[in-house]
């Protein structure tokens, strides 16, 4: 459970050129509740590819347009290495988990 969300910074200059768009960071929470790893599940410049197969199952990718990280992209990283959970408990003992988190930038 989240417990403590950081604030976002929208860079300004993603700010100035309207640049707008959902980031998803993937962290990894020690047994404390700290981030010890944090990386794009979902990057600003992803293509989402979706298909069908022939039984009718549905598959989402999402495929990287570049290695590079965007300003949005750099900030929400920054923003959720920053957060604090409540440890998740597995058999009465604190254990590691991850958690997704979702930042959606709109220009104003």
């Amino acid at each position: 459970m989240l417990i403590k969300q950081a604030p976002v910074v929208y860079p300004r200059e993603a700010q100035e050129q309207y640049i707008t768009g959902k980031v998803i960071v993937r962290v990894l929470i020690n047994e404390r509740g700290f981030v010890i790893d944090a990386k794009l599940l979902k990057s600003l410049d992803d293509v989402i590819d979706t298909r069908i197969d022939e039984k009718g199952n549905i598959s989402i990718n999402f495929i990287k347009k570049s290695e590079n990280l965007s300003a949005l992209d750099k900030a929400a990283l920054q923003a959720a290495r920053q957060c604090r959970f409540e440890p998740a408990i597995q058999n009465k003992r604190r254990v590691k988990s991850y958690f997704n988190i979702p930042y959606t930038f709109v220009s104003k």
